[in-house]
């Protein structure tokens, strides 16, 4: 991506969105009104500064598979201290 989300148009939002392949473990969104929802919050968390820098998020993805791997808050929690 070479812009970044907080500066993007709703509507590159939406097709960057789009173009992103299921994750594995995370439900596709195959209902319209539940992806609209899911737009809607992932905007308001962006607006609200709910966003991670990369380099963390990174951080947190090389301890899956890991033994004492974490949810990502839980995570954040044990590292901060």
């Amino acid at each position: 991506m070479a812009k970044p989300i907080s500066e993007m148009s709703d509507e590159e939002f939406d097709a960057w969105i789009s173009s992103l392949p299921p994750a594995p473990g995370i439900p596709s969104i195959d209902d319209e009104e539940d992806f609209n929802r899911s737009i809607a919050r992932a905007r308001a968390d962006v607006a609200a500064g709910r966003v991670y820098p990369h380099a963390i998020v990174g951080e947190w993805l090389s301890t899956w598979g890991d033994d004492d791997f974490l949810p990502f808050e839980d995570w954040l929690a044990s590292r901060d201290g």
